[in-house]
């Protein structure tokens, strides 16, 4: 809510073209929650504006879970 939120102000001016990074981000499960909202047909703006996403991971493990859990929710 507060990315969406912060996305809408006046500060931003809902730009165009955003990338979202996530430091850290273990079985990348907010970034799946983050991706599915923007993509439901109620923040359609907001999903059409990410043009990037980063997940900064040191742990090959994880990236690999990242990508699948990433992978199964956006088919």
């Amino acid at each position: 809510v507060w990315l969406v939120t912060q996305w809408q102000s006046t500060l931003l001016h809902r730009p165009g073209k955003i990338q979202l990074v996530e430091f850290g981000p273990g079985r990348g499960t907010l970034m799946v929650d983050i991706l599915q909202l923007a993509t439901s047909s109620k923040l359609e703006d907001f999903g059409q504006a990410i043009t990037v996403v980063h997940l900064i991971e040191t742990s090959r493990f994880l990236r690999n879970e990242q990508e699948t859990a990433l992978r199964n929710a956006l088919g």
